[in-house]
């Protein structure tokens, strides 16, 4: 399975386009929050799409402030991350995601990519997908197996 994952477009479609178009046979969208509305106008007809509210979201109605998504035995945490103070450390997302039992955790807010192995946690931030946010603006690729295991993950540039 193709995933790609997205956060914070606050409203750059264009953008989000481009990271989508890169990205041939998406099997999932994943937008971690702040303007996840964004995936209603891009052009997402072709892939399941899942969201998370962000600190911007205000009371747009996707799923909640966190989701858990079972890819075979995989279990991702999709989270924007502003409620575990993720600018200032990951130790209380990666907590959580130990209390949750995931395997890997999907989450935002910093406008900057990550990606780390904490804890047996795997912690994916794409980036601010953005341009007009962020000047390194990107996205990341998840690949997993027929089983669902994690075999590849690729922080991406626009």
């Amino acid at each position: 399975m193709k995933i790609l994952a997205v956060s914070d477009s606050h409203q750059d479609i264009r953008s989000l386009n481009e990271a989508i178009e890169s990205e041939d046979n998406t099997d999932l969208l994943l937008h971690a929050g702040d303007y996840a509305k964004d995936i209603r106008m891009a052009r997402t007809e072709k892939m399941d799409c899942r969201c998370v509210k962000g600190n911007c979201d205000g009371s747009f109605s996707c799923d909640p402030g966190e989701l858990i998504i079972e890819i075979g035995l995989t279990k991702i945490l999709l989270t924007h991350g502003h409620r575990f103070g993720v600018k200032y450390s990951l130790d209380a997302l990666t907590e959580y995601g130990l209390e949750k039992g995931v395997h890997a955790v999907v989450f935002g807010h910093t406008h900057r990519q990550y990606l780390e192995n904490r804890n047996g946690i795997l912690l994916i931030n794409p980036g601010s997908v953005s341009r007009q946010k962020s000047p390194s603006a990107g996205y990341a690729l998840i690949i997993t197996d027929g089983d669902g295991d994690i075999i590849g993950i690729e922080l991406k540039r626009l």
